[in-house]
């Protein structure tokens, strides 16, 4: 009888290949964290941000609203605001928070909380608890780090699964148009040739705006635009740098012709949105 012992069985080596796409592409981006102690003279009114934001509340009740619902943010829990939805902050007389700005991106300019429109719980801690996720957050090392990186993966993974946040279609639509992506990504400019991608993936121009218009729920123009406002905005609230650099940056002709589009995009001229979205906390 010949020893069926698993030494003497061939290899057999299984791929995980969705799951290892997932790994490869699913990119949390930390921008900042920081603590605010505010006052109620502290205004926050209508502010939209490219960026998702945590709040870690620590003493007082904070009101967050949009236009059609409004949430108490209460001590010791944590919330999530989406980006690129609308809310106003009213703070108390003496309010002190812990903020992180986030993105947790598929691929370049697609956010899986991009359709999530209202606050959301992340989580309710003691204060002991607390008081050592915020020493972690001060931390200055690897481990630190990791382990924050961790938690809050947790905490959007329970968000994901309670809201049924699926992105598997989104990944399948990355990898159709991975070339178009990778292209935009590695030269994000107003400038690119749709006519020119459309031939490089055999498509006609008509034909290749259809597709992607149906995959993706955006024009190749309308994404374009997208990924440069969003650029555009992260520039302006983060960093002090000169609007004509940003438009340089960002390979526009000049500062007129990049306003003239940022205020086409957002309603609002880069000088407009740097002063109403400068205290976004």
């Amino acid at each position: 009888m010949k020893d069926q012992s698993p030494e003497n069985f061939p290899a057999v080596v299984k791929s995980f290949q969705v799951f290892e796409s997932f790994a490869a592409l699913l990119n949390l981006k930390i921008i900042n964290i920081r603590q605010l102690e505010a006052n109620d003279k502290y205004k926050a009114l209508s502010l939209k941000a490219p960026f998702n934001r945590i709040y870690i509340v620590q003493k007082k009740e904070v009101i967050v609203k949009n236009s059609e619902q409004s949430w108490t943010l209460l001590p010791g829990h944590v919330y999530l605001i989406p980006l690129n939805s609308n809310f106003s902050c009213l703070y108390p007389k003496h309010l002190i928070k812990t903020y992180l700005h986030f993105r947790l991106e598929l691929f370049p300019g697609q956010d899986i909380f991009d359709n999530t429109k209202e606050c959301l719980e992340l989580a309710n801690y003691s204060q002991a608890k607390q008081k050592s996720l915020l020493e972690y957050f001060r931390s200055n090392t690897a481990v630190s780090f990791v382990h924050v990186k961790s938690i809050i993966m947790s905490w959007l993974t329970q968000v994901m699964i309670s809201q049924k946040i699926g992105f598997e279609k989104d990944l399948k639509h990355y990898l159709k148009y991975q070339f178009i992506f990778d292209s935009f990504n590695a030269d994000l400019n107003p400038n690119h040739s749709i006519a020119s991608l459309a031939k490089k993936m055999n498509m006609s121009q008509s034909n290749f705006s259809k597709c992607f218009s149906r995959d993706i729920g955006l024009s190749p123009k309308a994404y374009l635009n997208k990924r440069l406002v969003e650029e555009a905005q992260n520039a302006l609230i983060l960093n002090d740098q000169a609007i004509s650099k940003i438009a340089f940056e960002l390979h526009f002709e000049d500062e007129h012709y990049f306003s003239r589009f940022f205020k086409k995009q957002t309603g609002f001229s880069p000088k407009a949105y740097r002063e109403k979205h400068k205290d976004i906390k």
